[in-house]
């Protein structure tokens, strides 16, 4: 009986040492990956879906803290003013907010100019992708009720306000500035047209605007 008693307290010893290696290690090991990640910082992400031209509020966000190594140089670390900002683009719950897709409601060059998203799709297309400060021709095609398809030049010179990239960086859309009746007109193509290809315009016209 006494036997069983020293091989029970034996075992139980045995059992905490191992315990307590098997923590040390893990403690280790938890300090070596979080070296390797390096320091950590804030981002905020949505906690719903957000609508373009929607006034931000910083109840849309929840903070998160991730290594800093993966955080995009783009990426908002503080959510003060957020108010006074509207996104461009429809962000979706979980997705990072960046001032890619962020817009002052006061910096439009005329109150009587709207952004509109013109966004990658089956008839939205763009022969290439476009930056902040370019300018795009907008070229229409329609079926024509008789004869041939139609195809013009619907709006020329259009200053892009925001060119718009998912996580992965694939290029979805851009903001365009236009005057209202302009919006509505191609708010109404997005709709009717068979398709909608943009050009991007001579570069000396988006340098004029970044002067």
């Amino acid at each position: 009986m006494q036997s069983a008693k020293k091989r029970a307290f034996l075992f139980g010893l045995l059992s905490l040492i191992f315990a307590s290696i098997a923590g040390v290690l893990f403690l280790n090991k938890t300090e070596e990956v979080d070296k390797r990640l390096g320091e950590k910082t804030t981002i905020y992400v949505a906690i719903k879906n957000i609508n373009p031209r929607e006034t931000l509020s910083a109840d849309y966000f929840t903070a998160q803290e991730i290594p800093a190594q993966y955080v995009p140089p783009t990426a908002l670390q503080s959510l003060k003013g957020i108010e006074k900002f509207v996104t461009v683009v429809p962000l979706v719950k979980g997705d990072m907010l960046t001032n890619h897709f962020l817009r002052k409601s006061t910096e439009l060059t005329s109150g009587n100019n709207r952004l509109v998203f013109l966004g990658v799709s089956e008839n939205v297309i763009y022969d290439q992708e476009v930056d902040r400060f370019d300018h795009v021709d907008i070229i229409v095609n329609k079926k024509a009720d008789k004869g041939e398809p139609k195809t013009f030049l619907f709006l020329k010179d259009v200053p892009v306000i925001v060119a718009a990239k998912d996580k992965q960086k694939t290029f979805q859309g851009a903001g365009l500035e236009l005057p209202l009746e302009n919006a509505i007109e191609l708010i109404h193509e997005q709709t009717v047209a068979s398709s909608i290809r943009i050009l991007k315009a001579p570069q000396s016209d988006a340098k004029e605007i970044q002067n």
